[in-house]
C-alpha cells in the first residue's frame, strides 16, 4: 500500500537537496523565496500522495455513489432494480400489454393487473452493470413508462430519464405523470416500465 507520508518525505528531501546543492557556475545570491517554494512543494506532494492513496483504497473496496448507494446492494447481478420498503429487488418477469398486432387485449391487462406489484409513492428504480454509453439509442429514449388506463387503453410512451451515479450504475427517473398517479389525481389500473422504448410489455406496478 502506498505510504503518503513517506512519499511526501521523499519529495521534500529531493527539494531540499536541490536547494542545498552548490551552483559552481554562478555566485549570485539565492532568492529569499527559495524556502517558501520548498514548503509549497512539500505540501503539494503530501496532498497528491494522500489523494492517490484514497483513490486506491476506495476503488479496491468498491466506490460508493454520492447518494450513498453501494454496488453491494445489487446482490442479484446485472439488471433493473426496484427500491421499495427499504429493499432492493431485481425485476424479472414482464407482462404483455399490447399484442404483436398492436392491439390491447382485455385478458392480457387482467393478467398484468393480477401480478402488478404494490409499491410506495417513494419507490425508486436503478440499473446496475449496464453501460448506456455504448447504446445506439440516445437517452431518455431507451426505457418507457406506460399507463394502463383501463382494459382497452394503454397510454405512452413516456420517456424515463437516466441519472448516472457511478460506473455502470444509474437511477431511472420516472416522468412527471408518475407523481399524478401516486397522488391519485389520474385514473388508472396499473403502470409499467419497460427496458425498451415500447409499451408492448413491461414490469407492472400499482401505487399503494
Amino acid at each position: 500500500m502506498l505510504d503518503p507520508i513517506a512519499a511526501a518525505e521523499r519529495a521534500c528531501g529531493y527539494a531540499q537537496q536541490t536547494h542545498q546543492a552548490p551552483h559552481p557556475k554562478t555566485s549570485l545570491p539565492r532568492s529569499g523565496n527559495s524556502m517558501d517554494k520548498i514548503i509549497i512543494a512539500c505540501v503539494a506532494a503530501l496532498v497528491a500522495s494522500i489523494a492517490t492513496t484514497l483513490i486506491i483504497v476506495f476503488w479496491a473496496k468498491g466506490y460508493v455513489a454520492p447518494e450513498g448507494i453501494s454496488p453491494e446492494v445489487f446482490k442479484d447481478g446485472i439488471g433493473i432494480y426496484m427500491f421499495n420498503n427499504e429493499q432492493y429487488n431485481l425485476l424479472t418477469w414482464k407482462k404483455r400489454l399490447i399484442n404483436p398486432r398492436g392491439e390491447v387485449e382485455e385478458k392480457d391487462i387482467i393478467e398484468a393487473g393480477k401480478t402488478a406489484m404494490p409499491v410506495q409513492k417513494t419507490v425508486r428504480f436503478f440499473s446496475y452493470g449496464i453501460d448506456y454509453s455504448k447504446s445506439l439509442i440516445v437517452p431518455p429514449y431507451i426505457m418507457a413508462f406506460c399507463v394502463v388506463r383501463d382494459v382497452k387503453t394503454v397510454d405512452g410512451i413516456f420517456p424515463i430519464r437516466i441519472k448516472p451515479l457511478n460506473l455502470n450504475n444509474y437511477e431511472l427517473l420516472l416522468p412527471p405523470i408518475a407523481e399524478q398517479l401516486a397522488a391519485g389525481s389520474a385514473k388508472y389500473l396499473l403502470w409499467a416500465i419497460n427496458f425498451q422504448y415500447s409499451c408492448n410489455e413491461g414490469w407492472t406496478f400499482k401505487f399503494q
